[in-house]
């Protein structure tokens, strides 16, 4: 049985090809959708200010908002590994963030806008989704992570890298993302992403939910361990 990292019809074929037997994959559009920065802000925003935007004065307006240091994070609706974002500022919405913002509306017709902040700890959780709808989850992991957000490595949460509070935020989030995405239609495996900030006032506060990943991610088979409902044969 062959697995692709993300089961786009693209990646079906290439398995077909090199003679592997192809799995059931959710339809193309379910995966567009479940992977869409969009539909993880749907389920609540989880920074202050954070929002979808489609126009430049839209984005002038989020950006024109308190934010710590002053900078903000915008995001086209697909990327991952770090792509597919940039830091700005309101007065470079004008000048020289515009062309950037520009070809991202016309290529995705919006962005998510959110705080930039001091990111102090990366964290992940990942699951399974059956056929059927059920959830599996796995185990928090402590993900480390380059300065741009390039993921570098996995490992699993230690006691006490998560607080008790953090944890009970974080697995409610995964349940979430997880049901969430079995209404949508989507089975396979996903992950959510979440990490520990420091706000202006220099307390720690913590982001339960960033990203919503409907698909194979770098820790995704150190997060469940032993857990491995993708392996199990298809009937």
């Amino acid at each position: 049985m062959g697995k692709a990292w993300l089961p786009t019809p693209r990646a079906l074929e290439a398995l077909a090809h090199a003679g592997a037997r192809v799995p059931a994959a959710p339809a193309y559009e379910v995966l567009r959708r479940a992977n869409d920065r969009r539909f993880s802000l749907a389920l609540g925003a989880t920074l202050p200010g954070q929002r979808t935007v489609t126009t430049l004065d839209e984005v002038r307006e989020a950006l024109a908002a308190p934010s710590p240091g002053g900078n903000w994070l915008l995001r086209r609706p697909h990327g991952f590994a770090g792509r597919g974002r940039r830091r700005a500022r309101e007065d470079e919405v004008l000048g020289a963030a515009r062309s950037w913002i520009e070809a991202s509306l016309r290529s995705f017709g919006a962005l998510v806008v959110e705080p930039w902040v001091d990111r102090v700890a990366d964290f992940g959780w990942h699951g399974f989704v059956s056929r059927e709808g059920l959830i599996l989850l796995g185990d928090p992991t402590w993900q480390e992570t380059a300065p741009d957000g390039t993921w570098l490595a996995t490992r699993p949460a230690k006691p006490f890298d998560l607080g008790r509070e953090e944890t009970e935020l974080f697995a409610r989030a995964a349940e979430q993302a997880g049901a969430a995405l079995a209404s949508a239609g989507y089975f396979g495996p996903f992950g959510v992403d979440a990490f520990r900030w420091r706000d202006e006032t220099g307390n720690l506060q913590f982001n339960p939910r960033c990203e919503i990943n409907a698909r194979y991610s770098m820790g995704w088979g150190i997060g469940m361990g032993e857990r491995r409902p993708d392996l199990d044969p298809e009937p």
